[in-house]
């Protein structure tokens, strides 16, 4: 990440305390494998996974423009993990190129049951705050029933001499100006202006329904939540409080947990940097209660959790130091609750890495199923986005890859689209103008002639001893110049001809006319 990012990233968005560079991220197996009871490998032996079994790993990350088009935005991009190809980015790595500055981002993804076939088509949404201030969502589908994997977004090269505007390839949903979309799946998405230092969580409950957790203006907490068959539910709706106004700061880092029986569990700081978690079921409406930890004024936070509605229940929740040193925070129900408090899971040379700047980084936990490994991903100095393997106490400080060949070169044809499209635009404007012109100039030469005839029919009229003035300057001066008479505007009809009122000059008919 270039200087001037850090230095951007040293004052957050509207004098929020917290990061401008948000992480998100999510993980799937293909072909699916639902578990039962999960349990970390650092504490029993992982049950052996399907040989053709692969492993996948998205991580989202928001950063200012390049670009000259969309100054002063930033992109929503994404970074990808299998088991076949490692750390790499997919062919468009671009989601999207209308995101806020410093704008959050959050994602869920599930596998879609198509017809009768086997579960092979993944669906990610990705939630963030747009340059306009609202909430929006983009979506797309991975396609694993092929022999090579494909996207909404594969697409052929832009052809630029097709003069089509450049759009990311994830699709944008609509935003409608109602509360709720009944009857069917609502294409639109609630118009929603949330706080201008919001933080999102997205999380997909046990029975499909999504959940988006954001910061409302009067800083309560709220969610807007999505059914299958009914649509989204929210903004303003009886239901979408979790958390009232008063308690949570100005701008609370966000993170969420759902599981079985509808539990929900989404977790921010008050506004003396006490952790706070908001809770939910099937029977209980949100509940908040604190937990034990005090977290510094900057940090961020996110969770993972497993096992829900079971004895065996696990909530961890992930923020990173000062020094960039990873922290765990957790909840073991079979443990008796709450953990000891900030134990470091990470650490790194001080001299390794540039010196630290506050905001503290933002950070992104994932639980990758099968395996059941937690992945934690942060920004050292803001430099990278780096991996910390929490069960191989393994960090990736050289940074996951963030830029494919693919992407790089369809951003630069895109680029030369745009070129193309400007300099398009500028050339049918100047056509436009010069048609104008040559039509404004055809009118007056057409009001021109008809004046001309007018006058011609009025002078023609004037019987001799009768007197015509002239007041078309430009004939008058052609009259003046055939019949040397230099002052006179005013003429007097004669046989065969005109005079001047002085009685000096004389002009023929033939020279009147043609004058």
């Amino acid at each position: 990440m270039s200087k001037n990012v850090q230095e951007l990233d040293s004052t957050a968005t509207g004098g929020s305390t917290y990061t401008n560079l948000h992480l998100a991220t999510l993980a799937f197996v293909y072909p699916p494998n639902p578990p039962t009871v999960i349990t970390c490998p650092c504490e029993a032996q992982p049950v052996p996974q399907p040989r053709d079994q692969e492993k996948h790993i998205r991580v989202y990350h928001n950063e200012p423009s390049g670009y000259g088009y969309n100054s002063g935005r930033f992109h929503i991009k994404e970074s990808r993990f299998s088991t076949s190809k490692g750390w790499c980015a997919p062919i468009d790595d671009l989601v999207a190129d209308d995101a806020a500055a410093g704008s959050p981002v959050a994602t869920v993804g599930w596998w879609e049951k198509v017809g009768s076939d086997d579960q092979s088509v993944f669906q990610t949404r990705v939630y963030y705050v747009a340059s306009d201030g609202k909430i929006r969502e983009r979506t797309n589908r991975s396609y694993f029933d092929q022999i090579a994997a494909k996207d909404d977004f594969d697409a052929e090269m832009p052809k630029p001499d097709e003069l089509v505007p450049p759009a990311p390839g994830w699709k944008l949903t609509p935003v409608g100006g109602i509360k709720r979309q009944a009857g069917s799946d609502a294409p639109s998405f609630p118009k929603v202006v949330p706080l201008t230092t919001t933080k999102l969580a997205a999380v997909r409950s046990e029975d499909g329904s999504i959940h988006i957790i954001y910061q409302a203006n009067d800083e309560s907490i709220r969610e807007l939540v999505f059914s299958f068959g009914k649509g989204w539910i929210g903004p303003d709706s009886e239901t979408d409080v979790i958390l009232e106004t008063g308690t949570a700061k100005p701008g609370t880092p966000l993170t969420a947990v759902a599981g079985g029986w509808s539990e929900k569990r989404v977790l921010c700081v008050t506004k003396t940097n006490q952790l706070l978690e908001v809770y939910s079921d099937d029977n209980t409406k949100w509940f908040a209660s604190t937990t034990p930890y005090t977290l510094q004024p900057s940090a961020m936070i996110s969770a993972v959790a497993s096992n829900f509605a079971s004895p065996f229940f696990e909530l961890r929740i992930y923020t990173a130091t000062d020094n960039d040193d990873l922290h765990e925070l957790s909840f073991n129900r079979t443990r008796g609750g709450w953990g000891p408090a900030h134990q470091g899971i990470s650490s790194v040379e001080p001299e390794a890495l540039p010196e630290v700047k506050a905001p503290l980084s933002a950070v992104a936990a994932v639980l990758v199923p099968g395996e059941w490994v937690t992945k934690v991903y942060f920004h050292p100095r803001r430099i990278v986005i780096a991996e910390w393997d929490i069960c191989a106490k393994e960090a990736a400080h050289a940074g996951i890859t963030r830029l494919s060949a693919g992407a790089k070169a369809r951003r630069a044809i895109e680029e030369q689209t745009r070129v193309k499209i400007t300099l398009e635009i500028k050339r049918r404007e100047e056509e436009r103008k010069k048609k104008e012109g040559e039509e404004r100039k055809k009118k007056e030469e057409e009001e021109r002639k008809r004046e001309a005839e007018r006058v011609k029919k009025d002078y023609k009229s004037v019987k001799v001893g009768g007197k015509f003035t002239i007041t078309d300057q430009a004939k008058l001066k052609k009259v003046q110049a055939r019949s040397g008479c230099e002052a006179g505007y005013e003429f007097e009809k004669i046989k065969g001809g005109w005079r001047c009122t002085g009685g000096a000059h004389t002009i023929s008919d033939a020279d009147f006319e043609a004058a």
